[in-house]
């Protein structure tokens, strides 16, 4: 049931019209009056005198806009630790650069050892050089859940007791990790 009534309109033509006189009743037409029917005195002209123009009078006239000050855009005042990678990042660069392995691979859901342990080690140098949380670290590889990186984490926590070689390569991944997260930091500590 309807609030409003249906009209039945016999043709196209008969539709039109109404359409037609709704609009008109709506959205009345506004009348231009003229400033003498009003009473107004019609606008005063004056008298235009066309001036020669030449390439040298163009030449005389100052840029006024080179004069007013640049226009600072946002790049030019962010600080510059504002364009650097991310910490995480910078960690997924050099655990695949050092294990020879994609970023891409460190997100798949691969579970091969080749994948797996650098992705653990990724999940390890995280937990120690950044202040990320468990469930931000498990997005950033590949929206794993916060219980897969701390498994990650406390094996190989568990993995470097028992392993020289995996103490010394991750020992190592940290410090150049730390170097590049903190620059300002290892540089004042070589001086």
């Amino acid at each position: 049931m309807s609030l409003v009534p249906v009209k039945e309109y016999a043709d196209a033509a008969e539709m039109m019209a109404a359409y037609a006189a709704r609009k008109r009743r709506l959205f009345p037409k506004l009348t231009v009056v003229s400033r003498e029917a009003v009473g107004l005195p019609p606008p005063k002209q004056e008298p235009s005198v066309a001036a020669e123009s030449s390439p040298e009078d163009v030449t005389d006239i100052p840029n006024f806009l080179a004069l007013r000050p640049k226009a600072t855009d946002w790049l030019d005042s962010a600080p510059k630790a504002a364009f650097r990678m991310s910490d995480a990042s910078i960690i997924l660069k050099l655990v695949c650069e050092h294990m020879g392995v994609s970023v891409r691979e460190l997100k798949s859901d691969r579970r091969t050892r080749d994948v797996l342990r650098p992705r653990q080690i990724a999940f390890w140098l995280m937990r120690r050089c950044t202040k990320l949380s468990l469930p931000v670290m498990g997005r950033k590889l590949g929206g794993r859940d916060h219980t897969t990186a701390l498994h990650s984490v406390r094996f190989i926590d568990n993995l470097r007791a028992e392993n020289p070689e995996i103490r010394e390569l991750t020992d190592m991944l940290f410090r150049k990790a730390e170097a590049e997260i903190y620059p300002d930091d290892s540089a004042e500590g070589e001086q």
